[in-house]
């Protein structure tokens, strides 16, 4: 297995979108930036194949990873990302980054390396549905490797939400909730690098925002969670330039 990476500062949903094409009212591209399943940006109309939309990150930011979550794109969908230096992004262009498709959560490390740009420009073309366009939440950010990948006795499994009362003769009603995925990782030779990126990690996120983990980069869409932390397990020093992190995490959706 590869070094996992983990990508936990969302540069689209710090910054702000400065225009779109073709938004639905209801669903706008400011959608993107909402960290949840139920939100998403949608086309106006059906039949609408190419749509736009220009982020400012506020500052020169260092990207090397999107995602595109909860999206109906068909496989026949282009997807493109540009870098620029000014709100049209016109000038100072990066090379495009051409995403690659997959099924409803799409996760994609740049094939060019990092690109370190304010402006950014999604198209999106998409000939083939007879329905709405719709993206989820956006992710748009740098990841960063493990220095090691998590030992043996790590736990995996789904959690139950569920809430399940019995009446005074034991009879069970449930009220059947979500079952996301959870892992519990343990590391146990972490370099000081890591065990800062863990210390941020866990400043950025708490138990309140989600992150991406991604197992294996060569099978990105495989392997790849938008998950959140359980709880806030510190690293913890072991010896010099050696940590130990217990990573508690389930799937946000």
């Amino acid at each position: 297995m590869e070094l996992m990476r983990i990508l936990h500062k969302n540069y689209w949903k710090s910054g702000t979108i400065l225009s779109s094409t073709n938004d639905n009212p209801q669903f706008p591209s400011e959608d993107t930036q909402n960290e949840t399943k139920q939100t998403f940006w949608r086309t106006k109309a059906t039949y609408i194949a190419s749509q736009v939309i220009i982020l400012d990150a506020l500052a020169p930011v260092e990207c090397n990873m999107i995602a595109l979550l909860n999206h109906n794109l068909t496989s026949g969908a282009d997807i493109d990302l540009q870098g620029g230096t000014d709100p049209g992004v016109t000038a100072g262009l990066s090379a495009v980054e051409h995403v690659t498709h997959y099924g409803t959560n799409l996760f994609f490390f740049f094939a060019g390396g990092s690109i370190t740009k304010r402006y950014w420009k999604l198209t999106i073309t998409d000939y083939a549905p007879n329905t709405y366009l719709q993206v989820g939440p956006i992710i748009l950010g740098k990841y960063w490797t493990v220095s090691e990948n998590f030992n043996y006795l790590y736990g995996r499994g789904v959690e139950d939400y569920s809430e399940v009362q019995f009446t005074d003769s034991r009879v069970v009603s449930a009220a059947v909730k979500a079952k996301p995925e959870g892992f519990t990782l343990p590391f146990r030779m972490l370099t000081d690098g890591s065990a800062l990126n863990v210390r941020e990690l866990i400043k950025e996120v708490g138990v309140h925002s989600p992150f991406v983990i991604c197992f294996d980069y060569n099978y990105p869409n495989t392997n790849s969670y938008w998950m959140m932390l359980k709880n806030l397990d510190k690293p913890k020093c072991k010896s010099p330039d050696v940590w130990e992190w217990d990573a508690d995490i389930e799937e946000a959706f």
